[in-house]
């Protein structure tokens, strides 16, 4: 008997030691836990939000380009030759354009300029119903399409419209066009400095890779960690 109740003390006192040490390590645990996530997430923001700062800077630096283009260089006033050649010269300096066009006032491509296809008068288009003439002409500000994906090649690419304004009158006469390669943003995100295991990805707003750190990695792909990525 007076060993029963011995170990039932020994027990009880064990119990009550061991049971606060468990509940003080496994709130402990929990506090490291949540404090590990919520470095994790800040990792993630920071990373998000460096990324956003380099692709920003590449699409307002190509949006400089095509301003000067429009406006510094007032193609209006240049000659249908002059300005193929304007345009030449900018696809030659510029490796993400891969396409510059010229509409007129009503819509209709007056040059089209290709880095990769030779443009004859019969392949000239009517754009008068399409958003990046439609849109600068009415708001008189750059527009850029949704990110679409090129047939052959599976590239990301954006269609960019800039109004062209006469700088004598004032008026719209006519839409510069830029189709926009957006693979070079690889390379951007690709210097971005992670930790292992960390990755990069820009999707779109239906979770399709857009860039990634691995060029390998097919484009209209779905990204893994689609569900869990920060907009940039």
């Amino acid at each position: 008997m007076r060993g029963t109740i011995h170990t039932r003390l020994t027990v009880a006192f064990i119990g009550l030691a061991v049971i606060p040490l468990l509940l003080v390590g496994s709130g402990l645990a929990w506090q490291t836990i949540q404090v590990q996530r919520a470095q994790a997430v800040r990792r993630e923001q920071q990373v998000a939000e460096r990324v956003a700062v380099e692709v920003n800077a590449f699409l307002d630096g190509l949006e400089r380009e095509l301003y000067e283009l429009a406006l510094v260089h007032d193609l209006t006033k240049h000659s249908h030759d002059e300005q193929e050649l304007i345009l030449a010269q900018m696809l030659a300096f510029e490796p993400a354009l891969n396409e510059l066009i010229v509409l007129d006032a009503q819509g209709r491509e007056k040059i089209r300029m290709a880095r990769l296809e030779v443009v004859t008068a019969a392949d000239l288009a009517d754009r008068a119903q399409k958003m990046e003439f439609v849109a600068p002409m009415v708001t008189r500000t750059i527009y850029y399409s949704p990110i679409w994906f090129d047939a052959n090649t599976g590239e990301p690419i954006v269609t960019a419209g800039v109004p062209l304004e006469n700088l004598r009158t004032g008026e719209a006469e006519g839409v510069l066009v830029a189709v926009i390669a957006l693979k070079s943003v690889w390379d951007l995100i690709a210097a971005i400095d992670l930790q292992e295991g960390e990755s990069v990805y820009i999707v779109n707003e239906v979770g399709n890779v857009i860039a990634h750190r691995n060029p390998s990695l097919s484009v209209l792909q779905k990204s893994p960690e689609a569900g869990s990525l920060y907009h940039v």
